[in-house]
Protein backbone atom coordinates (compact mmCIF):
# COMPACT_ATOMS: atom_id res chain seq x y z
CA UNK A 1 0.00 0.00 0.00
CA UNK A 2 0.99 3.30 -0.65
CA UNK A 3 2.36 5.96 2.27
CA UNK A 4 0.33 9.13 2.04
CA UNK A 5 2.65 11.17 3.24
CA UNK A 6 5.19 10.52 0.21
CA UNK A 7 2.08 11.16 -2.46
CA UNK A 8 3.34 14.85 -4.24
CA UNK A 9 0.97 17.33 -2.65
CA UNK A 10 -0.52 20.00 -5.10
CA UNK A 11 -0.46 23.61 -4.51
CA UNK A 12 -2.66 26.10 -6.34
CA UNK A 13 -1.42 30.23 -6.66
CA UNK A 14 -4.50 32.34 -7.34
CA UNK A 15 -4.20 36.00 -9.00
CA UNK A 16 -1.00 36.10 -10.03
CA UNK A 17 -0.21 39.42 -11.85
CA UNK A 18 0.08 38.77 -15.20
CA UNK A 19 3.40 40.65 -15.58
CA UNK A 20 4.51 38.51 -12.34
CA UNK A 21 3.15 35.43 -14.63
CA UNK A 22 5.35 36.55 -17.64
CA UNK A 23 8.51 36.92 -15.91
CA UNK A 24 7.82 33.43 -14.45
CA UNK A 25 7.41 31.73 -17.77
CA UNK A 26 10.35 34.24 -19.49
CA UNK A 27 12.92 33.20 -16.56
CA UNK A 28 11.44 29.29 -17.16
CA UNK A 29 11.75 29.26 -20.70
CA UNK A 30 15.21 30.45 -20.15
CA UNK A 31 16.27 27.66 -18.18
CA UNK A 32 14.62 25.06 -20.39
CA UNK A 33 12.05 24.65 -17.60
CA UNK A 34 8.34 24.23 -17.50
CA UNK A 35 7.07 26.47 -15.29
CA UNK A 36 5.84 24.14 -12.42
CA UNK A 37 9.55 22.36 -12.87
CA UNK A 38 11.03 26.38 -12.32
CA UNK A 39 8.42 27.16 -9.59
CA UNK A 40 9.15 23.99 -7.61
CA UNK A 41 12.89 24.74 -7.94
CA UNK A 42 12.44 28.27 -6.29
CA UNK A 43 10.05 26.62 -3.70
CA UNK A 44 13.16 24.36 -2.69
CA UNK A 45 15.51 26.98 -2.74
CA UNK A 46 13.75 28.89 -0.12
CA UNK A 47 12.43 25.77 1.97
CA UNK A 48 15.80 24.59 2.20
CA UNK A 49 17.29 28.24 3.69
CA UNK A 50 17.17 28.48 7.49
CA UNK A 51 13.65 31.06 8.33
CA UNK A 52 15.45 34.16 9.57
CA UNK A 53 12.85 34.71 12.46
CA UNK A 54 14.37 31.20 13.84
CA UNK A 55 17.75 32.11 13.09
CA UNK A 56 17.41 35.23 15.42
CA UNK A 57 15.30 33.45 17.78
CA UNK A 58 18.16 31.24 18.74
CA UNK A 59 20.85 33.76 18.68
CA UNK A 60 18.81 35.10 21.38
CA UNK A 61 18.28 32.35 23.66
CA UNK A 62 22.28 31.80 23.91
CA UNK A 63 23.99 33.26 26.72
CA UNK A 64 26.09 36.14 25.66
CA UNK A 65 30.20 35.94 25.38
CA UNK A 66 31.53 38.27 27.93
CA UNK A 67 34.55 40.07 25.63
CA UNK A 68 37.70 41.96 26.77
CA UNK A 69 36.58 44.87 25.22
CA UNK A 70 33.91 46.25 23.37
CA UNK A 71 33.38 44.40 19.62
CA UNK A 72 33.19 47.69 17.81
CA UNK A 73 36.68 48.25 18.74
CA UNK A 74 37.59 45.15 16.99
CA UNK A 75 35.76 45.95 13.74
CA UNK A 76 37.43 49.40 13.74
CA UNK A 77 40.90 48.08 13.83
CA UNK A 78 39.85 45.20 11.02
CA UNK A 79 38.45 47.97 8.94
CA UNK A 80 41.76 50.02 9.82
CA UNK A 81 43.93 47.09 8.76
CA UNK A 82 41.80 46.17 5.41
CA UNK A 83 42.00 49.74 4.12
CA UNK A 84 45.82 50.04 5.59
CA UNK A 85 46.18 46.87 3.10
CA UNK A 86 44.69 48.52 -0.10
CA UNK A 87 46.55 51.54 0.19
CA UNK A 88 49.74 49.57 0.31
CA UNK A 89 48.78 47.55 -2.70
CA UNK A 90 47.48 50.64 -4.80
CA UNK A 91 50.49 52.63 -3.87
CA UNK A 92 52.91 53.41 -6.79
CA UNK A 93 56.73 52.96 -6.16
CA UNK A 94 57.72 56.89 -6.81
CA UNK A 95 61.56 57.12 -8.55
Amino acid sequence: MCDPSHVAKMIQVRNVRPGLHAELMRRARLRGKTLTAYIEDILEREAGREDPLEVFSRIKSRRPIPLDRPAAEDVREGREEREQGWDRSLSTPRP
